[in-house]
């Protein structure tokens, strides 16, 4: 049935010209051109045509508008899902993801067992047993919403308790009681006023170091606290949910709700923005304990550290602060605050932390928020299902990922993603030498950058190897999971947790470790590890498939290599060397022009709105995205290059795929390059979600990754023969690698 009602697409679209209805310049679409070039009549084939043609909107000329032309169709037949406040490309990938993992987990113990005689010897077959059994009763505690609803906050009130007595309000603040309590809740996996955490030391990334920076607030971000309809929507959260988890008068819970938000106003009002906390530089402030508790004397941070860190670890003198300002200011903040406010503060940031794994009606006050904040609809809530695999990701996600990676990942698909990764190095390499901004000992060193670049792809084979059932169990061996307990479940997922974090203080880093799991929809560039990352996740349909032409993948998953390639050298990772370290090894001169063209990025994308909803109209922030566009447009260059390299080496060869695809004869492979490049960035959004990701996200909206990226581009201009001074081909384009 839907192969049918593929082709039947496929063939209404065929009838259509391109362009009906408007007629560009003749020749801004050649028809492909070689007869001797052959056309892929496979199913696969077929299928992915008849996708593009359904997404893209021939009515519009894609010199005016690409996202348009590109995405319009696309968007007409996608609806954003109950309860969500956004849909895209990325998002149906998300979902399609959870839908394979989602029918492995529903599937009953003896189908698993039956499957496991086929595949694994003894004793793996045993371990994978019990891995199996241990994610699927992880799943299923949070499945039985019976019993979850049944106990409501209940679960909850030994936790509290434990903070009242931690920190009783009647006394006097003191840096012994304040510590204490902050280390309570941190060791629970909250982080109230601020937080402590293990990462590589940015100038010796061999070796763990702590960290410190701002936390602690409910709402998205800073701003949010300057807008009073979002101050009242989080009292009304607070006083709802308090009402139900605490036994006191309503009068009482008014007064904690009102000391709540009056905490997190003020707590808002000293946070720093958001583009200064990704600058590599200014938040790089190594400090000793000593000098650190001269800056915050309130905190016994000796004490903090002593209670947070294993006694086995070697002693800790320094901190790497993120913004010694900002805690200064908590200090000064913690001085002018009651124990009272503080302890309301500190009870509302434990039940916040842990409402999502309690029965319906304590998660209904904080979903009313979430609903408010995005624009979605608190009577459309995402089904249950989903809400418990992003609990199985969040918890046991090597474990799900090892069952994704055998459902999805075969073949060879590893190798080519290995050799995408090589070929667009490879691109940068080659471009190096035109770039006149650049003088030469700054090249070289940016030569002996990529060159030790670290790949990873697919999944990782240490630190777990996810293909190993030995190796996953050993690393979840000190978890256990209850399948009739989710409560329970959550809180041994938290303390496991952040017994990890804290187990690589002073240690060597462990450089084989994944930040991410092998179902993700995303890829990374690691600055101290100078290694770029590519789950299985992500090389999947419309970023890649395994018989799509070239062209395609290039405009895909390629777009995707090369954003994490040139994130090594955006504005944030231009400041680490080859070797991961944090180290001015640029000249003041090629420092100097970098800064120039990369002012011109954030004055092209300061000029992009997104629609927050009753008229209001918010810029994306050009500074705070400029590492991200950076990314987008080095990708998009870098990727386009090695494809066409490739492409004009041997139009028809059989090793590099550019079949051509039926029904589209009118796009050139260049063209069709680009529409795929587009295609991974359609989406919808509510507007105020919009809103939220321009203020809270590093990331510019679809839209104008999409637009930013081409209107710079020279080779777009080119392809899609686009007049000088149209929308997509301004006179002036920003251009950095």
């Amino acid at each position: 049935m839907g192969l049918f009602v593929l082709l039947a697409v496929f063939i209404g679209l065929y009838a259509h010209r391109v362009y009906s209805g408007h007629q560009p310049p003749e020749d801004i679409h050649p028809p492909n051109g070689d007869p001797a070039t052959p056309v892929c009549t496979t199913p696969g084939c077929v299928l992915t045509a008849a996708q593009i043609l359904q997404d893209i909107d021939t009515t519009v000329d894609p010199c005016e508008d690409f996202y348009a032309f590109t995405c319009n169709n696309w968007a007409r037949h996608h609806n954003i899902p109950d309860g969500k406040p956004e849909t895209s490309s990325f998002q149906a990938l998300y979902i399609a993801n959870k839908e394979v993992i989602r029918s492995l987990l529903t599937q009953d113990r003896g189908s698993f067992d039956q499957q496991l005689e086929k595949t694994l010897p003894d004793p793996e077959k045993l371990v994978d047993k019990q891995n199996f059994y241990k994610v699927k009763d992880l799943y299923d505690s949070c499945m039985n919403e019976t019993v979850i609803d049944q106990r409501g906050a209940e679960p909850l009130l030994p936790l509290i308790k434990d903070l009242y007595k931690a920190f009783p309000a009647e006394n006097d603040l003191s840096p012994h009681s304040l510590t204490k309590t902050l280390a309570l809740l941190m060791k629970q996996g909250v982080s109230p006023l601020f937080q402590v955490y293990v990462e590589a030391d940015p100038v010796n990334p061999d070796i763990s170091m702590i960290y410190t920076s701002q936390s602690g607030l409910t709402l998205p971000n800073k701003h949010y606290y300057d807008d009073k309809k979002y101050l009242d929507a989080l009292r009304t959260a607070v006083t709802k949910t308090l009402a139900i988890v605490l036994p006191v008068k309503k009068e009482a819970v008014d007064s904690v709700a009102q000391q709540v938000v009056d905490v997190e106003e003020q707590l808002a009002l000293i946070s720093d923005e958001l583009e200064d906390l990704s600058d590599p530089i200014k938040s790089n402030n190594p400090t000793s304990i000593s000098n650190l508790t001269k800056l915050a004397p309130k905190v016994d941070w000796d004490l903090l550290l002593t209670d947070l860190v294993p006694a086995t670890a070697p002693h800790q003198d320094m901190v790497i602060v993120s913004s010694p300002a900002f805690v200064e200011k908590l200090n000064k903040l913690l001085g002018k605050t009651s124990n009272e406010a503080l302890q309301s503060y500190f009870i509302w940031q434990l039940v916040s932390a842990y409402t999502s794994v309690l029965g319906e009606e304590v998660r209904k006050p904080a979903e009313e928020l979430n609903s408010f904040v995005q624009g979605t609809s608190v009577k459309s809530m995402p089904p249950r299902w989903d809400t418990c695999l992003s609990h199985v990701d969040d918890s046991v996600g090597f474990l799900a990922g090892r069952l994704f990676v055998q459902e999805t990942f075969s073949g060879n698909i590893k190798e080519r993603a290995d050799d995408f990764v090589a070929s667009i190095k490879e691109a940068f390499l080659e471009r190096l030498p035109q770039l006149d901004w650049l003088d030469d000992a700054t090249r070289d060193k940016a030569y002996e950058k990529v060159d030790k670049f670290v790949q990873k792809v697919g999944y990782p084979t240490q630190s777990p190897d996810v293909t190993s059932p030995i190796s996953l169990s050993e690393y979840y061996s000190g978890l256990h999971i209850d399948r009739d307990d989710f409560f329970n479940n959550y809180v041994q997922t938290v303390k496991f947790q952040v017994k990890q974090q804290w187990d690589k203080v002073g240690k060597k880093t462990d450089k084989q470790v994944w930040l991410m799991n092998p179902q993700e929809v995303n890829a990374y560039y690691n600055p101290p590890y100078n290694e770029i990352v590519f789950p299985a996740g992500i090389l999947q349909n419309p970023f890649f498939g395994k018989d799509y032409p070239d062209y395609l993948n290039y405009g895909g998953i390629g777009t995707v290599v090369g954003h994490e390639l040139t994130h090594g050298f955006d504005n944030g990772g231009r400041h680490f060397d080859s070797n991961g370290r944090l180290e001015d090894w640029w000249s003041n001169a090629t420092s100097n022009a970098f800064d120039e063209r990369a002012e011109c990025f954030v004055k092209q994308y300061d000029q992009f709105t997104v629609d927050a909803g009753n008229g209001e109209k918010v810029h994306v922030k050009g500074k705070q995205t400029l590492g991200e566009n950076i990314a987008d447009n080095g990708g998009i260059g870098e990727s386009f290059s090695a494809w066409k390299k490739r492409y004009d080496s041997d139009p028809l060869s059989e090793k590099y795929n550019n079949q051509h695809l039926p029904g589209l004869d009118n796009f050139t492979p260049e063209q069709l390059f680009f529409i795929n490049f587009g295609r991974i960035w359609c989406g919808k959004t509510t507007p105020e979600r919009a809103k939220q990701r321009v203020l809270i996200d590093v990331h510019s909206p679809g839209k104008y990754r999409t637009i930013g990226s081409v209107q710079n581009s020279k080779h777009f201009a080119e392809v899609f023969q686009c007049p000088v001074g149209s929308p997509m081909n301004p006179a002036k384009k920003c251009e950095l690698w």
